[in-house]
Formats: structure tokens, sequence, C-alpha cells
């Protein structure tokens, strides 16, 4: 496979990117989001996080491009549950996007505009789920350091996994959902 091909955007390269980006974005955020109480927000400001954050993305992607083709080849991507992460169907990515867009206006929203209560009763259990991974990387960080020293980076990366693992476990449930909802009906 040629660099041209290789790099061209596929549905292959949808979800491996997305978890890739996740920790990425995620800690560019972060540091926005702690560094608003230092700063003015500025054209500049805004310019180097949007970089920041375009930089995680493209680097993600790039990243994606180059090992799901080797990862494709493999005889274990026949697996169902492979074949969901690395082609996923139009229902798969349609089930993802409405639940990574409504983890987007889950946390972003209030900001504009309070969620209404029974929306939050419902979004709450449904983000735990979703977060599984990463609630169980965050325990196992948590007991194995105190957030400081030498064990600190392995924190950092048992994070990040748990963010990665999060999103191709978020996949594997847009696929489950997906199946149901397509599963004819037995009636």
């Amino acid at each position: 496979m040629g660099w041209a091909t290789r790099l061209r955007p596929r549905r292959d390269l949808i979800v491996p990117t997305l978890a890739i980006a996740s920790p990425a974005v995620w800690f560019v955020l972060r540091e926005l989001t702690s560094s608003l109480r230092f700063e003015a927000i500025t054209a500049a400001y805004l310019g180097r996080y949007g970089v920041l954050t375009g930089g995680a993305l493209l680097g993600s992607y790039l990243v994606a491009a180059l090992v799901a083709p080797r990862v494709r080849t493999r005889a274990w991507t026949d697996h169902p549950i492979a074949a969901v992460v690395l082609a996923p169907s139009n229902a798969t990515l349609a089930v993802l996007g409405f639940l990574l867009g409504g983890v987007v206006v889950y946390f972003l929203g209030p900001d504009v505009v309070p969620i209404p209560e029974p929306i939050d009763r419902l979004a709450v259990p449904i983000g735990l789920v979703m977060a599984l991974p990463l609630l169980v990387s965050m325990i196992v960080t948590y007991a194995l350091m105190d957030g400081a020293g030498p064990l600190r980076w392995v924190g950092i990366a048992l994070f990040s996994v748990g963010v990665s693992l999060s999103v191709l476990w978020t996949t594997i449930l847009a696929g489950a959902v997906a199946n149901l909802v397509a599963a004819p009906s037995t009636q």
C-alpha cells in the first residue's frame, strides 16, 4: 500500500483515530480549562489551543494510518469485536456519533444551557457504562500511587490507556446497539 493510499481517509481509520486522539485531546482541553483561570481569552490563546488540538488530531490520524493496515492483516481481525472496531457499519458509526455527541453536549452544554434533570438522570448511568475502562484505570492508578513522584508518568499512561479503551468499549457498545436495532423482529 502506497503512502497516498495509506493516508487517504478510510472507514477503518475512524475508530483507531478516535482511540488515539482521545487522550491527547483530553489533555489539551484539560490544559485549556485549567489555564483559563490565569489567562485572558484572546485570539492568540484560542489559536494556541486550536493548533494543539489540530496537531493532536492530525498526529493521531497519522499513527492510525500507519498502524491500522498492519493490524488489519492479522488473523484475529476476523473476530466480530475487532470487525466492529476496524470495519464499523453505518449503523454502528451513527450510534457511536450519537453517544460521543451526547458526551460533548453533556460536558460543554451546561455552560450554555442547563441540562434538564430527567436527561441528567438518564445520562449519568449511560456515561458510567461508556467510561467503565476509564474508571477501572483510574482505580488502578490511585491504588498504585499518590499522584506525585516517579510513578506520575505511569499514572498518566494508565489514564491515557483508560481513555482509549473507553472509546473502543463505547464503539463495541455502539455496535451491539446497532445490531439490536437492526435485528429482525421475532413477532
